[in-house]
């Protein structure tokens, strides 16, 4: 029988955090799945954790090689037989009725091809010490911001229960292999240019693990590189400059010129500073973030009429830079202030239902 949702877990030497993913996924309270994990060749005990988990809907598969997180959710997309296919990070975990609401929303809006719900998001700072968010993108429309309708294509991946018709990923090849990151926002892009419907779910689906531990699209601790991102750019350049589109193109611009900034790359935040010379709204902040994050270049200023060019910007333009995700007041009910570690937080988040 052909289940109606494939979930797929990639996972990378991460056997620590796994087994909570794979749990979270087997205990949901919609049974009509399969659950696909994607071993990326890890050198530690992904297999022998993998083993002790076994239940008629895991899938084990395991590549030969590490590939990267691209190669290793096209395996699992390549296999699964869901109508739908739902991705979930190896560090994160479902809440227990994220397939419940996947389901309802999909019967309910057949024409939607591909959504994605809220998160809960748990900032990790070790030493037991960890704080909450509830995460929704795009925001509620009473928001006073009414953001780019693509604008979430910056701020969400997988992380937040992304569920895609089975059909329309194949049809786009699916992940984009040359990626090690941002290949989420490359394929959210990829949709949209085909035509293909979205449609966020108010309800929170996925609880998000930030922690400083390596990751699946970040091979060093702390640390983001861009460079797949102007990749991304360039793929999608004809559907990024269309006129509509152009104001999110200036917010990706501006996100990664903030992450050359802060990994101290200057020629990488020049060279992203001048594709934004003819869009003053975002080209006077990045420059007030590349002298800020660099040294040594004051005498700059002066000779490009930085100063002057600053006086003249407009409150209005500044503000049209806060591409930001709304973030709610925390709504978790009897939430237990005096819990002593993460895994007692854990137990207590998937006792409650995701709306």
């Amino acid at each position: 029988m052909t289940p109606h949702f494939s979930v797929i877990v990639p996972s990378y030497n991460r056997s620590r955090f796994l087994a909570r993913a794979v749990k979270s996924v087997l205990c949901q309270s919609f049974r009509d799945f399969e659950l696909l994990v994607i071993d990326d060749a890890s050198p530690d005990d992904t297999q022998e954790v993998l083993a002790a988990l076994r239940h008629p809907a895991l899938v084990s598969l395991r590549q030969a090689v590490n590939s990267g997180v691209s190669a290793a959710r096209n395996l699992g997309v390549t296999q699964a037989r869901g109508e739908y296919l739902v991705f979930l990070d190896d560090d994160d975990f479902f809440k227990p009725d994220a397939l419940a609401i996947l389901d309802a929303f999909f019967r309910n809006h057949p024409g939607i091809d591909f959504s994605w719900g809220a998160i809960c998001h748990i900032n990790d700072e070790g030493a037991g010490q960890f704080s909450l968010q509830q995460v929704m993108w795009p925001p509620r429309p009473d928001h006073r911001r009414r953001p780019h309708p693509l604008d979430f294509a910056l701020r969400i991946g997988t992380s937040y229960g992304l569920a895609v018709r089975r059909t329309a990923l194949l049809d786009l090849g699916g992940f984009d292999t040359r990626l090690k990151r941002s290949e989420d926002k490359d394929l959210f892009l990829r949709l949209a240019a085909g035509g293909y419907r979205s449609q966020p779910i108010e309800e929170m689906l996925v609880c998000y693990h930030a922690h400083s531990q390596v990751s699946l699209t970040r091979p060093k601790a702390g640390r983001l590189e861009p460079a797949d991102d102007e990749l991304v750019i360039r793929k999608n350049a004809g559907f990024l400059r269309r006129a509509e589109n152009r104001a999110l193109l200036h917010a990706y611009h501006f996100w990664i010129h903030g992450m050359y900034c802060d990994n101290g790359d200057w020629r990488g935040a020049l060279r992203i500073l001048r594709q934004t010379w003819a869009a003053p709204a975002v080209f006077f902040p990045m420059l007030e973030k590349f002298f800020r994050s660099f040294s040594g270049i004051e005498t700059l200023k002066d000779r490009i009429g930085y100063r002057a060019r600053k006086q003249r910007q407009s409150m209005r333009e500044r503000k049209l830079l806060q591409h930001r995700s709304n973030l709610l007041e925390p709504d978790f009910g009897s939430y237990p202030s005096g819990t002593q570690s993460l895994q007692e937080l854990e137990r207590w988040l998937l006792s409650k239902p995701g709306g």
